[in-house]
């Protein structure tokens, strides 16, 4: 029989409400071509100040040369341009990475930005998350959700008055795209205040995903950040709604009200978690339904591929809930809304075979106060071992590991006590630096703070799509550089020529992959009558080489 078990230390700590800066993570990675005197030129943002600051060459996990930057111009918070010397590189194409180090952290978690700033200001703020894909080029955007119009419920709000819709924020803490109080909405209304847009994610490639837990507009729509303006794009096919906002397409049902959702994998291997409130599969709503989506190349028409938790038992009993990803065993974290112990757990942990092998208890889990998850906010760091969750004014955090089997055991570590945050902690989120964004409904803002690190340093790779490719001056030994690149009745067509492509990425022209895929084959043929008009990058690779190419959707 599996055990599961949590060790328990009690430690209160309150906020410190200082000046202070993030744990520090350089986003925005980019390099351009390496020229005949073998220099190049980079980008990269910096979240923080750093202390010191360094590129990595890197060949595989091998690290060929480091260059440090030591001006002090480029150790400054915001973006930077530089030029890097690879003079000393021998000749071949590498990754390359940025390892920053900022400031000794506090021995607590200190708040970083003042709440008065309007872009910190929410009527009723549902969720946050962090861009913490490498691969995106959004990479370290921070996103939240506003499913309430202000006032519309009768209360004076004490924040500037907003739309519903989505809110963006940079790694710097700014209002990257000015949009000021105005939610992106996506040309959806959102009726039904309170439940969309509601939970949010961010998938490996950039794209945002809210879903709606109402019955007019039910289902998960994904916002282009390159175009937040734009209309959302619906995940799921046109269809018919029910009054429980059940949507049969074809004559099958596929979904309902999306209470809480969660992503894993990218590419063809995107996988859609949903906990869906109207859905009924086995009698009972509330499970965790598995929809293969993959790249969506169009709006998915089919019902869900498997059955990851079955809520026959009724464990989950309540629509204020939030799931994500163990990011480490391929299963998930759940939390949601109780008042106390009982059978309905404020927090477990489900297996990868679909099994609930930690279920929260007045003896494993430390109950501070009456109510252990009011709101269901849940969130785990980037590698899986630290678990914060939600309670009334308070954040409790665990330390997270597993046994040979997958079992999750927690060792409580502390309870962060956040002045003026109130009771509504509905959403949590972590960066890959170890800071936490809380939103409150009852604060009406977002807090964010600095936790406490051994070490304040952190590398990050640049997206794969910024190779650094030196070739001797004058000589090309990239035969993909003869490939060529065509567009004809919405078929792209590729011949690589005298090598054998093994693999293709399709992106954006400001970087955002849409499509990629392994192949064998000198000739491609692929289908683009899913793309708007435009201009795109097309990513070749083969045994000799790396090659992007530019072609016009018209």
């Amino acid at each position: 029989m599996k055990k599961i078990f949590m060790l328990i230390t009690c430690c209160f700590m309150a906020i410190a409400v200082n000046a202070a800066e993030l744990n520090i993570y350089a986003s925005g990675l980019k390099s351009g071509d390496v020229n005949s005197e073998k220099k190049v030129e980079i980008e990269y943002f910096l979240n923080a100040p750093a202390t010191a600051l360094a590129v990595n060459i890197m060949q595989g996990e091998t690290i060929v040369k480091t260059i440090d930057l030591t001006d002090a111009a480029l150790l400054t918070q915001g973006a930077h341009t530089t030029t890097l010397d690879l003079s000393e590189v021998s000749d071949g194409t590498y990754s390359w990475t940025m390892t920053a180090t900022g400031a000794t952290t506090e021995s607590a978690p200190v708040q970083v930005n003042d709440t008065e700033q309007p872009q910190f200001q929410f009527y009723h703020p549902r969720d946050v998350i962090v861009d913490n894909s490498y691969e995106s080029p959004y990479f370290g955007r921070i996103y939240a959700t506003m499913c309430w119009t202000s006032g519309s419920d009768g209360t004076t709000p004490h924040v500037q008055t907003q739309t519903k819709g989505i809110f963006i924020l940079d790694p710097g803490l700014t209002d990257i795209t000015n949009q000021g109080n105005q939610g992106y909405s996506g040309g959806i209304t959102w009726p039904v205040e309170g439940q969309g847009p509601k939970r949010i994610m961010v998938d490996a490639e950039g794209g945002v995903w809210v879903c709606d837990n109402g019955k007019d507009v039910s289902g998960i729509y994904i916002m282009d950040p390159a175009n937040p303006s734009a209309d959302f794009k619906p995940v799921f096919a046109d269809g018919t709604r029910d009054e429980e906002g059940v949507k049969t397409v074809d004559g099958t049902a596929i979904h309902g009200k999306i209470a809480a959702f969660c992503l894993t994998g990218s590419g063809e291997d995107t996988k859609l978690y949903t906990m869906d409130n109207s859905l009924a599969v086995n009698g009972a709503t509330l499970n965790i339904l598995q929809y293969n989506v993959g790249s969506l190349d169009a709006p998915y028409a089919l019902p869900y591929d498997a059955i990851a938790y079955d809520n026959s038992t009724g464990k989950y009993a309540n629509s204020n809930l939030a799931i994500v990803s163990d990011k480490t065993q391929g299963g998930f974290w759940v939390a949601q809304n109780r008042w106390g112990f009982d059978a309905h757990p404020a927090f477990s942990h489900i297996s990868s075979t679909g099994d609930m092998d930690f279920s929260s208890t007045a003896e494993n889990f430390p109950a501070f106060s009456k109510n252990v998850s009011y709101r269901g906010a849940v969130a785990v760091n980037n590698d899986g071992s630290l678990l914060a969750a939600g309670s009334d004014g308070t954040v409790k955090f665990f330390d997270v590991s597993y046994d040979a089997e997958g079992v999750p055991a927690l060792q409580f570590k502390s309870e962060w006590v956040i002045p003026t945050i109130g009771n509504n902690i509905d959403g949590i989120a972590f960066d890959v630096a170890d800071n936490l964004y809380v939103v409150s409904a009852s604060s009406e803002r977002m807090h964010i703070f600095a936790l406490p690190k051994a070490t304040n340093t952190i590398t990050v790779p640049a997206p794969s799509t910024y190779k650094l490719e030196i070739t001797p001056t004058g000589l090309n030994t990239n035969l993909l550089d003869a490939a060529t690149v065509s567009v004809e009745n919405n078929m792209l067509q590729v011949h690589a020529g005298q090598t054998t492509l093994t693999g293709y990425a399709i992106y954006s022209f400001d970087g955002r992959m849409l499509k990629s895929l392994k192949v064998n084959t000198q000739q491609l043929n692929v289908p683009i009558d899913n793309l708007a008009v435009g201009t795109y990058l097309i990513r070749l690779t083969s045994d000799d080489g790396v090659v992007t190419k530019k072609f016009i959707k018209r």
